[in-house]
């Protein structure tokens, strides 16, 4: 008899161990959104609380991609992980991620307002500056490697016609903290 319960006691501990098991494991998308708000907040948490800046909410790389870029950082393995996520980004907005005073705008709608022809009274960067804001930030979809202690990152600023630069770093996690560890490309107009 006693064999018996210890027996019953044995296969009940079993099942809640397994629905505990269930429980806890770990959605890979959560991991990388929380770590992607992480990586913002420590990297660009003043300008996010810019009122006159504009973000625009969907990540995007840059369209040159990697090609002049220093990689000798990253092992082959890498190369391929970043170019495809540099093709198909984990993040597809911005808006619901990150806390921001930033006007978050599509790309869309940016590019109306900038198109002459679609306003009467102001050019586009005219209408701009008056209506929307100061300058426009582009970030992309953070490229985490190593077990999140590396990301590459990339971020665009524009403040009108000829006013433009762009970089890439790769980004360190230190003591907890993110910071600039190696530039891998820059350019400015």
């Amino acid at each position: 008899m006693l064999k018996l319960y210890f027996f019953a006691l044995l296969s009940l501990i079993l099942k809640i161990n397994r629905v505990e098991a269930k429980t806890i494991s770990v959605d890979p998308d959560s991991i990388y959104q929380q770590q992607a708000k992480i990586f913002i907040n420590d990297i660009y948490a003043e300008k996010l609380k810019s009122k006159r800046s504009v973000l625009i909410n969907e990540p995007q790389f840059y369209r040159h991609g990697l090609e002049d870029s220093d990689t000798s950082f990253f092992d082959t393995k890498e190369l391929s992980y970043i170019k495809k996520q540099i093709q198909e980004p984990e993040l597809k907005s911005w808006r619901n991620l990150i806390s921001t005073q930033m006007n978050c705008i599509s790309k869309d709608s940016l590019n109306r307002i900038l198109k002459k022809e679609y306003l009467r009274l102001y050019n586009g960067w005219d209408y701009f500056y008056r209506y929307v804001g100061k300058d426009i930030h582009i970030f992309s979809s953070p490229i985490f490697i190593k077990n999140y202690q590396y990301c590459l990152f990339y971020t665009e600023i524009s403040c009108g016609l000829g006013c433009a630069s762009g970089e890439t770093f790769l980004y360190r996690k230190k003591n907890g903290k993110w910071a600039k560890f190696k530039l891998i490309y820059s350019w400015i107009s």
